[in-house]
C-alpha cells in the first residue's frame, strides 16, 4: 500500500498548502500550487484497486480560507473554484481514512476518474499562464527579493519521510539579458465587429458581427471608403487591418458606399471580449439544487425559460432570449463561482 500512503501524504500536503496560502507572496504561491498539484496528479494516477464498493461519503472539513489569485484568475471556472473543487473531493477522503481506509481509497479513485482529476487538469493550464504572467521579465533587472519564511507543517499531518513542504520553496526570480529594443505599448485594444477584404477603391466589408458596434449601420456588401478621413483604396490585407485597429471607446468616423449611395456613420470601438457570442440554451449541472432554485426566480423574471433535461436529474436547460443574453452572464458566473452549477458545454 506504498502508493496509498505516498497520495495520503500528498494529500495531507495540499491541505496544508491551501491553509498556508494566503502568507505566501503570489508568485510563490501559485509555483508551489502548480508543482503539488502536478505531484498529486501522478499519485492519483497510481492509487491501488479497492474492492470497496463506491458509494458518496458524507461530509468533509475543509481548509477555512481558499488561495484567490486575484487578476491571474481567468475565465470561468476561476482557479479557485478549480481549487476549492479538488481539495474538497481530497478532503472528504481524508476524513474517511482512519476509520474505513477501503472507503476512502475508493472515494479517491472514484473522485479522480470523474471528478478531481479533471478538475485537475482544468487548473493546470491556468496554473502555467499565471506562472508565465508572474514570470514576465522587467524592463531592467531587479534585486533579488527576501526570501520569505513560512511556518514548518504539523508533524502529525505529515510523515517524516515525505518529501519537503512546497510552503518553503520560493524559486529565484527570472533575468533576462536586454535586447535594447523598446516594447511598444498600447491603449487596450478595440474592433468595430468588421470583417473586410481590400479592393482597389477601398474595403469591402464580408461580414458584420451581431454585437459589434458596426452592426444596424454597415452591411456586408458596403465599401468603405474612409476612415478618419483618410482613404482605404489600395491598401494591403495587413495595411487595411492596421488602418480599423483601435482603442477601445475610440470614435472612429467612416465613409461608405451602399448601392451607389455614399453615407457616413461614426462607431465606437469596444474591447474583443464585448463581442461574445449569443447564449439561446444554456445547460446547468446543479451542485447545489436548493441554492440553484432559489436563483431561478431572478432568472424567470427576465423571460428566461428553466426546463427539467429529459436526460438527467441533476441538469436543466436555460432557454434564453436574445435581450437576456447580457443580464444572463453575470449570474451565470456567480453561481459558478460559489459552487451552485456548473455551466455545460454546449452539445
Amino acid at each position: 500500500m506504498s502508493d496509498l500512503k505516498t497520495f495520503t501524504d500528498a494529500v495531507r500536503g495540499w491541505i496544508l498548502l491551501v491553509e498556508g496560502a494566503s502568507d505566501l507572496p503570489l508568485p510563490t504561491r501559485i509555483e508551489a500550487f502548480t508543482a503539488h498539484l502536478v505531484h498529486l496528479y501522478g499519485a492519483g494516477l497510481r492509487l491501488p484497486p479497492s474492492s470497496h464498493h463506491p458509494e458518496q461519503l458524507e461530509g468533509s472539513s475543509l481548509p477555512s480560507s481558499w488561495p484567490g489569485f486575484g487578476a491571474l484568475e481567468g475565465h470561468a471556472p476561476t482557479l479557485t473554484t478549480l481549487l476549492h473543487g479538488i481539495t474538497s473531493d481530497l478532503a472528504m477522503g481524508l476524513d474517511h481514512l482512519e476509520q474505513d481506509p477501503q472507503a476512502a481509497l475508493t472515494w479517491w479513485r472514484s473522485s479522480f476518474e470523474h471528478r478531481w482529476g479533471t478538475l485537475a487538469a482544468a487548473a493546470l493550464p491556468r496554473l502555467h499562464l499565471a506562472l508565465q504572467q508572474t514570470r514576465a521579465p522587467q524592463a531592467a533587472p531587479q534585486p533579488a527579493p527576501t526570501r520569505p519564511t513560512a511556518p514548518p507543517p504539523d508533524p502529525s499531518l505529515v510523515s517524516s519521510n515525505s518529501a519537503p513542504p512546497l510552503l518553503q520553496h520560493v524559486p529565484e526570480p527570472p533575468t533576462r539579458r536586454s535586447t535594447g529594443r523598446a516594447r511598444p505599448r498600447a491603449d487596450s485594444p478595440g474592433v468595430l465587429g468588421l470583417r473586410c477584404e481590400p479592393e482597389e477603391r477601398g474595403l469591402r466589408v464580408s461580414a458584420v458581427h451581431p454585437q459589434g458596434p458596426a452592426a444596424g449601420q454597415i452591411e456586408p456588401g458596403d465599401l468603405l471608403l474612409l476612415v478618419d478621413g483618410a482613404p482605404l483604396g489600395g491598401l494591403t490585407a495587413q495595411a487595411a487591418q492596421a488602418a480599423l485597429a483601435s482603442a477601445s471607446d475610440q470614435l472612429r468616423d467612416l465613409d461608405f458606399e451602399r448601392g451607389g449611395e455614399r453615407r457616413s456613420v461614426s462607431l465606437t470601438a469596444v474591447a474583443p471580449s464585448d463581442l461574445q457570442p449569443s447564449l439561446s440554451a444554456v445547460r446547468l449541472l446543479l451542485l447545489d439544487q436548493d441554492a440553484a432554485y432559489g436563483l431561478f426566480g431572478a432568472l424567470v423574471e427576465l423571460g428566461i425559460a428553466v426546463e427539467p433535461d429529459p436526460d438527467h436529474d441533476a441538469v436543466v436547460v436555460l432557454q434564453v432570449p436574445p435581450a437576456a443574453n447580457a443580464a444572463l452572464r453575470p449570474s451565470l458566473q456567480l453561481g459558478a463561482d460559489r459552487g451552485i452549477w456548473e455551466v455545460l458545454p454546449r452539445a
